[in-house]
């Protein structure tokens, strides 16, 4: 038995894109299963029922899913001491991109 399984071309999907602090950053055209599959089983349920992650969570789940240049770019920008870059600014952009974006472009 054999069955193929095809994917995709990621060429025909609309560019995504942000901006935070007057930076631009570029996205991949999909998330890589295993980026989003990470983010989605660091979940944490918090006594009022509400969704938490960690800080390492969402940063590691925007360096897959930015481009090369930009996930640098990006980690360049949490690190500065000149333009303060909150979690929870960082937790909106992951929200954003996992469950507006990404969920209407499934990969995993």
């Amino acid at each position: 038995m054999f069955k193929r399984f095809d994917l995709e071309s990621p060429e025909d999907q609309e560019e995504i894109t942000f901006e935070l602090a007057g930076e631009t950053y570029h996205c991949l055209p999909q998330a890589p299963g295993g980026v989003l599959n990470r983010l989605m089983g660091s979940i944490r349920i918090d006594e009022r029922g509400r969704e938490q992650f960690s800080g390492l969570d969402l940063i590691g789940f925007l360096d897959g899913v930015l481009t090369a240049p930009d996930a640098a770019r990006f980690r360049e920008a949490c690190d500065s001491r000149d333009v303060i870059i909150p979690i929870a600014k960082i937790g909106e952009i992951c929200m954003w991109l996992s469950q507006e974006v990404y969920a209407d472009r499934p990969t995993a």
